[in-house]
């Protein structure tokens, strides 16, 4: 219990960090850290560093979902992540192109990836994720990711 403590201090720690750190950068720079920021939580599974970079608004289209992924009263991001999480855990993840753009406090990041793995088929996806800006900070307001169209 005290290991998941200090783990989650930490994590708390770096997240504030990041996010001060990010008050000094350009608004192009600081959407780049936040997405980041977003993809090594994402990578390491680690829930309570997504929790800090979505907004609590948040929606959008995971690969496999027949519906949208809704952030509400009663849904938070622990429910939604946790089966994606899981799914990813199979899979080796390599970007192979990432697009940034912002148009003021909108920002919307568009990349293609390689998931590779040992126990189920490989797959080429394509994300765009939107995130708006409050303040300095940059949240995850939608996103969606979908395997690329066969040839």
């Amino acid at each position: 219990m005290k290991t998941m403590v200090l783990a989650l201090s930490l994590l708390t720690a770096l997240a504030g960090g990041s996010a001060a750190s990010a008050q000094t950068m350009s608004a192009d720079d600081s959407l780049k850290a936040t997405h980041e920021l977003l993809m090594q939580a994402v990578k390491s599974a680690n829930v309570a560093m997504i929790t800090t970079v979505v907004h609590p608004q948040a929606f959008g289209f995971f690969r496999e979902s027949q519906r949208i992924a809704e952030l509400k009263t009663g849904v938070g991001v622990a429910d939604i992540a946790a089966p994606i999480l899981n799914d990813l855990s199979f899979f080796t993840l390599s970007r192979v192109d990432t697009q940034i753009r912002r148009l003021g406090d909108i920002g919307i990041v568009a990349v293609s990836t390689i998931a590779e793995s040992k126990k189920k088929s490989d797959r080429n996806l394509r994300s765009t994720y939107v995130y708006v800006r409050t303040g300095d900070t940059w949240k995850l307001w939608s996103w969606h990711t979908s395997d690329l169209p066969k040839k």
